[in-house]
């Protein structure tokens, strides 16, 4: 049991002693100060090809995203290329370095059925 407790306080205070910060943000206008939503690619949408992706964006200090990590592909390398290289115009306010985990959905109908919005999550550095 002590053993378990242990471990619990382990994990729980690695990020803190790391130096790293969690913040949520209703949704990525609230972080970013720039940036264009992904276009859906013409090639995509006449083959109807959807899917939904998550990605993580590395942010510099002075807020530019210097690279993307694909989290989960929606399936289609045309869906994850087009989000790629969107994200790589975002730019966010200076600040430390940082993370951030951004969710992209692909819909060929103008009503996308309602999901539950997910915050975006950013992890800050104290380097």
């Amino acid at each position: 049991m002590r053993a378990i407790y242990w471990l619990a306080v382990v994990f729980i205070s690695t990020p803190v002693l790391a130096g790293v910060r969690e913040r949520q943000y209703a949704s990525g206008k609230d972080f970013f100060i720039h940036g264009h939503l992904p276009q859906y690619p013409f090639e995509a949408r006449r083959t109807h090809q959807e899917g939904e992706a998550r990605f993580r964006l590395y942010i510099d200090k002075s807020g530019r995203v210097t690279s993307v990590k694909t989290l989960q592909s929606t399936g289609h390398p045309l869906l994850d290329n087009a989000a790629v290289k969107s994200f790589m115009s975002f730019q966010a306010r200076p600040g430390p370095r940082r993370e951030a985990e951004v969710p992209v959905t692909f819909v060929l109908n103008h009503f996308p059925p309602a999901r539950p919005v997910h915050p975006l999550v950013v992890r800050e550095f104290t380097d």
